[in-house]
């Protein structure tokens, strides 16, 4: 059996570039054949770094109209007699026995394809089965921020998975709670949806490989003393805003050697958190940062005090992976589904409360036994994580495909 595992994320896109990239690269099947595929420049040059052959799918703004205008062709015929196929075969006819993007698979001979991202070049999909991920259904449970509400952003996604998840023969999620809603919302079967939790970067983990590694300040002068760290894009739902207020309320208490550092692409919300910073005065206490490279995120997970994670998606984000891998604290908001997933390695806060936010930071601060302590937790409940993922239960579905591909391919 061939797979083709397709990525297809940018790099400024954070989270989701190495939450894709690290399930392409730490993905074995020794009973399959693996085809790597990319229609992203930065995902290609990536997996070649890993010593991965990879097949680029061009496509252009005009590749992507015939495609789009093939998809409509063939959703209208399939709408003229309901149920009766007819229309679609007539149509059929008259087009390319393949569009672009499937063909790339088919010349190939992949048999199955595996999206390591919410792909949605996956709709163009005719005849070829597939497996999905879904990181999130933000749409669905949090629409009330301007990023999951502005430019329809709800009817899309509610028509991508509307129209994806049913036919997908595998769908993968990095969370329960998404697992929970895919059967809930979209009535899935849950025997055809696996729990993978998402590892640490794998650059990251080569990195804290060398033992010999100290954090230099110096290359950081405007960094404050002691600062959380919160890797992220700009976006509302990340919640950025009550780390800064916490920072007011510690500066308020004449703890002024507490700061925050936020690194990451903007996504429309930047502007505000700047604003909301000069309006507190925070300017030296408060630090801005682009996407970084892998190496200096590393940097700053390694000189940070503890790691901020108020989003209100999750859990398991990539982040606080890689701050339990590392030993680096969490200080999370008091959600259920915090609590049952970190569990003894973070401390929590109440989730609207800056305030308490602020007592947290300074317990932390107060106790280095406390510190140790949840470095220590933060490690052993890494591992238990990924002890509990569902992936050998994924790897017996994918071998039932064989079965399924011997009825009609030889």
């Amino acid at each position: 059996m061939k797979i083709g595992i397709y990525v297809n994320q940018s790099s400024t896109s954070g989270g989701a570039f190495y939450e894709s990239l690290s399930t392409a690269i730490n993905f074995n099947d020794n009973k399959a054949e693996l085809f790597y595929f990319s229609s992203n420049k930065d995902s290609k040059n990536y997996l070649k770094k890993e010593g991965l052959e990879v097949s680029f799918i061009r496509l252009n703004f005009f590749d992507r109209f015939l495609l789009f205008i093939r998809r409509i062709i063939l959703l209208y015929a399939a709408s003229v007699i309901p149920g009766n196929v007819i229309p679609v075969k007539i149509m059929k006819k008259f087009l390319p026995k393949y569009n672009k993007f499937e063909k790339a698979f088919v010349d190939k001979k992949i048999d199955l394809i595996y999206f390591t991202s919410p792909e949605t070049n996956s709709i163009y999909l005719e005849n070829l089965n597939f497996i999905i991920t879904i990181w999130d259904l933000a749409h669905y449970t949090i629409p009330f921020f301007p990023e999951l509400r502005n430019n329809n952003v709800f009817e899309t996604r509610e028509i991508f998975y509307r129209n994806i998840i049913p036919k997908s023969f595998a769908i993968i999620v990095g969370q329960k709670i998404v697992k929970d809603l895919l059967i809930k919302l979209y009535a899935q079967n849950e025997k055809k949806i696996f729990y993978v939790p998402e590892k640490a970067s794998i650059n990251l983990i080569k990195l804290e490989s060398f033992s010999n590694f100290k954090f230099n300040k110096n290359e950081f002068l405007n960094f404050p003393d002691k600062y959380l760290y919160h890797p992220g894009q700009y976006s509302s739902h990340k919640n950025q805003r009550i780390l800064i207020d916490a920072i007011d309320q510690l500066k308020k208490r004449n703890f002024n050697d507490f700061g925050v550092v936020f690194s990451g692409t903007d996504r429309g919300n930047l502007k505000f958190l700047k604003k909301l910073v000069k309006i507190k005065g925070l300017e030296n206490r408060v630090i801005f940062l682009p996407y970084l490279s892998d190496e200096d995120v590393y940097k700053v997970f390694k000189g940070s005090f503890a790691l901020a994670m108020p989003t209100f998606i999750g859990p398991g984000t990539l982040p606080t992976m890689e701050a339990m891998y590392l030993g680096t604290p969490l200080i999370m908001p008091d959600y259920k589904v915090n609590k049952d997933l970190y569990k003894e390695c973070s401390l929590f806060y109440r989730n609207d409360d800056a305030y308490s936010l602020s007592e947290k930071i300074i317990e932390l601060d107060k106790s280095d036994e406390l510190r140790m302590y949840l470095q220590k937790k933060g490690k052993e409940r890494y591992k238990e994580i990924m002890n509990d993922s569902d992936l050998k239960d994924f790897l017996t579905h994918l071998n039932s495909f064989k079965n399924i591909l011997k009825t009609f391919k030889i």
